[in-house]
């Protein structure tokens, strides 16, 4: 499957909230599977925004907890370009069943509309 960096850091990011939730054994393997899985691009993606920083911001000025970037609209293309590059990913799938138990089963934790939405690449019927 193929995972947009932006895709594969809001997945990143939304693990680590799942991370505390008390969820079904095949769900919570399948989502530590797939983070190990983006990891390798997310580090990629990590170090070519960081790249990107420096480029645009120079020495990191900072002002107001935001950076200072002197051409602002070439850093956001650049950023958006970086955003939409694909990487193909091998991901570990569960059944939308397996999703149901956090809902039906009072010793898992719900997910939110958010969650669920995140991780919806995952879920098979």
């Amino acid at each position: 499957m193929k995972m947009k960096n932006s895709e594969i850091v809001t997945f990143l990011n939304t693990c680590t909230d799942l991370k505390q939730k008390r969820l079904p054994v095949r769900l919570a393997y399948a989502i530590k599977k797939n983070m190990a899985a983006v990891q390798e691009a997310a580090t990629v993606y990590m170090e070519e925004r960081e790249e990107l920083i420096a480029r645009y911001a120079g020495e990191y000025l900072v002002k107001d907890s935001c950076y200072v970037f002197e051409n602002k609209d070439e850093f956001e293309k650049d950023m958006s370009e970086l955003l939409a590059i694909e990487t193909a990913v091998k991901i570990h799938t569960v059944s939308i069943d397996t999703v149901e138990k956090c809902d039906d089963d009072p010793k898992y934790d719900s997910l939110t509309m958010e969650e669920l939405d995140v991780i919806e690449f995952m879920i098979t019927e």
